[in-house]
């Protein structure tokens, strides 16, 4: 980001993006604190207890004043998507629960209804696609015949959503919407951008005045915030090599993460190990997907929070025990 600064079309400008880097030191700091599973716990229930208390909050709008597109559900958040986004990963750290949990822990994991109630009402659609892809995926790893149980499970939480939400489900895949059209617009603008200037980029915070130069003529809007996609948004401001090192930290992420769901399909020895990898891996996947659709990567709370279940995996509580083997252990 400092050379994008750097080399940018406008450093007075992007020099304002210079001090979020330090959010990124989240992750060698939790890396080297988080030093014992326990610890690793604690941080997941941090990040689903915050969620739920917001989901909490946004619960209370929607049964005060409904939700719709023009005024959804954002609990004491600036924004709806924030909401989205913290009560997907506070759901996805409870499923860790109530997936890889024993005894109490399990039900520990029921609780995730409550932000995913809360995530549905707010209609981000990137979110419901987040979590289904984070599930399935999931599954996938760790219990491949649990992929037969998702589908009908999907049609029947379907058929019982109020009409709007299914409405609003429906139109993802409809190229009649105005959103999707919208984000279709955004992406072409996006690929102009990193064409122009694919090394350093546009520099931070100028893919917002600078779209009007590269949208669509036919474009639904004439001005966005952002191109509503973290790897386009990344490498539009800040060049392709800080897209790859963005995609490099999410493929290290989850082959490490993967490793720690698929040796050992028993939760003996390594349980609490798994129960954490678990819970990281489904909310950093579904981050990750929504981030297809939205720009969440620039969102500081949602941020936070997934580079904390990003550092889990690596944390020395995760590393120094758990690679030792069960007949070591024993």
């Amino acid at each position: 980001m400092v050379l994008s600064v750097v080399f940018s079309a406008d450093p007075a400008t992007s020099v304002r993006a210079l001090p979020s880097l330090s959010l990124f030191l989240l992750l060698p700091i939790s890396i080297d604190l988080v030093d014992s599973v326990r610890r690793a716990r604690t941080i997941l229930l941090a990040v689903a207890a915050s969620g739920t208390a917001m989901a909490l909050l946004g619960l209370v709008q929607l049964a005060r004043g409904g939700s719709h597109l023009q005024s959804r559900i954002h609990a004491n958040l600036s924004h709806y998507m924030t909401l989205s986004g913290l009560t997907l990963l506070a759901g996805c750290a409870l499923l860790g629960y109530f997936f890889e949990g024993r005894g109490r822990q399990r039900w520990v994991g029921l609780a995730a209804l409550v932000p995913f109630a809360a995530m549905v009402f707010t209609l981000t659609r990137g979110a419901y696609v987040g979590s289904i892809v984070a599930v399935a995926a999931y599954l996938a790893l760790r219990r491949p015949l649990g992929l037969l149980v998702l589908a009908p499970a999907l049609v029947a939480i379907f058929l019982v959503l109020p009409a709007g939400i299914r409405e609003r489900a429906a139109s993802i895949a409809d190229p009649a919407d105005t959103t999707n059209r919208d984000r279709i617009a955004m992406a072409d603008a996006g690929v102009r951008m990193i064409v122009d200037r694919p090394i350093f980029g546009l520099g931070p915070e100028l893919v917002k005045p600078y779209y009007t130069l590269y949208r669509d003529p036919d474009a639904p809007r004439w001005r966005v915030p952002h191109l509503h996609d973290n790897v386009l948004q990344i490498a539009a401001a800040n060049g392709v090599f800080a897209a790859a090192a963005y995609l490099g930290m999410l493929a290290l992420f989850f082959a490490r993460a993967g490793r720690l769901l698929r040796r050992n399909v028993d939760p003996t020895p390594f349980g609490d190990q798994t129960l954490v990898a678990a819970a990281a891996f489904l909310g950093v996947a579904a981050v990750t997907v929504a981030g297809l659709f939205e720009y969440n990567f620039g969102d500081k709370e949602v941020l936070m929070a997934t580079l904390l279940l990003l550092a889990l995996p690596f944390s020395r509580g995760m590393t120094e025990s758990g690679e030792r083997s069960p007949r070591i252990q024993s």
